[in-house]
C-alpha cells in the first residue's frame, strides 16, 4: 500500500500542469455544462479560470454551486470580447499548460490526456483537435497532416476553435491573442505559434462545437452594411505578407463573398471584392 501512495505521487509530480480557462458571457446554462465537461477530465485538471465577460446575468451562482476551491472566477467591469478574457486568463493561469474552452463548448472527457500524450509524443508546443457539431454529431475532420502547416493556414482556419487549443504557458504568453480582432481571432493565434513551435493535430474530434449559438452571428454577417465590413477584413490584413499577394487576395475575396448571396445586394458586395483587389495594385 506504501508503495503504491509512493509511485501515485511521483507520477502526480511528473505529470504536467494544466489550467482550463473558459471565457463565459451570459450563458450559466452552457457554462455549467462547460465546467462538468472540465472536472470530468481523465487527466487532472489543476485549476479553472473563468473570466466573465461583463456578464449581465449573474453567473456566480453556477461557480458557487461546484463547490470546488480549483474553480476561480473573475468578473470584467467592462464588456471587453472573448480575446481579452482568454488573456487575462492566460496571465492568472498557474499551470504550465493552458487549455482554453469557450462557454458554450464542452469537451469529451479523454480530451486533455490524449493532447499530453500527443505533446509528450511529438515534442510540440500545443496540440489541436478535431470537434463533433453538437447538433447534428457531424464531425470536422479536414484532410491535413499531423502537425500544423503553414501551407493550410493560408487556406484559413481548417483545423477548430480554441476549445480544441492546449498550449503551453511559455510559448503563448509572449504572443497572447489579439485583442483587436473582430474574426479569425483563432486563425490569427495559430499562424503566429505555428513560427514559434511545433503544433500537433488529433485528427479524432475531442470536443463539442455547439453550433446554434453561432446562428446570431451569421445572421448579423448576413444584415452587415458594406462600410461596416473592413473591421471584418483585419485579420486577412495583419498577415497579408506571410500569406503572399495571390493568397492574400483569395482569402480576401472570399471573407467578403461568404455570405454574400444571403444578403439583398449581392452585387454590391462582388463590386466591393473587386474595389478591394484593384487597391492591392495600387
Amino acid at each position: 500500500m506504501f508503495n503504491a501512495e509512493i509511485i501515485f505521487l511521483l507520477k502526480a509530480m511528473l505529470m504536467m500542469n494544466v489550467s482550463a480557462v473558459i471565457p463565459a458571457y451570459n450563458r450559466p446554462d452552457y457554462l455549467e455544462s462547460a465546467i462538468k465537461s472540465v472536472l470530468a477530465q481523465t487527466y487532472p485538471i489543476s485549476e479553472i479560470i473563468v473570466v466573465d465577460d461583463c456578464s449581465t446575468t449573474d453567473l456566480l451562482p453556477v461557480i458557487l454551486a461546484f463547490k470546488d476551491e480549483r474553480i476561480h472566477y473573475h468578473k470584467s467591469t467592462t464588456n471587453m470580447g472573448n480575446g481579452y478574457s482568454r488573456n487575462q486568463g492566460t496571465k492568472m493561469a498557474n499551470g504550465d499548460w493552458i487549455a482554453y474552452l469557450d462557454d458554450d463548448d464542452i469537451w469529451y472527457e479523454n480530451k486533455v490526456e490524449l493532447q499530453i500524450q500527443s505533446i509528450e509524443k511529438h515534442n510540440c508546443i500545443a496540440c489541436l483537435t478535431s470537434l463533433e457539431h453538437l447538433e447534428t454529431g457531424k464531425i470536422h475532420q479536414p484532410e491535413v497532416g499531423e502537425f500544423v502547416e503553414d501551407k493550410h493556414l493560408r487556406l484559413g482556419n481548417l483545423y477548430c476553435g480554441t476549445s480544441g487549443l492546449l498550449v503551453s504557458k511559455a510559448a503563448i504568453l509572449p504572443l497572447l491573442f489579439d485583442e483587436t480582432l473582430k474574426c479569425g481571432v483563432d486563425w490569427d493565434i495559430y499562424i503566429r505559434l505555428n513560427q514559434v513551435g511545433k503544433i500537433y493535430y488529433l485528427q479524432q474530434p475531442l470536443f463539442y462545437y455547439r453550433q446554434g449559438t453561432h446562428s446570431g452571428i451569421i445572421s448579423n454577417l448576413t444584415k452587415m452594411k458594406i462600410e461596416n465590413y473592413d473591421s471584418r477584413l483585419t485579420a486577412i490584413k495583419k498577415h497579408r505578407h506571410w500569406l503572399g499577394e495571390h493568397k492574400y487576395k483569395k482569402r480576401l475575396a472570399k471573407q467578403i463573398l461568404y455570405y454574400a448571396f444571403s444578403k439583398p445586394k449581392p452585387q454590391d458586395w462582388i463590386y466591393y471584392s473587386i474595389k478591394e483587389a484593384e487597391s492591392l495594385l495600387l
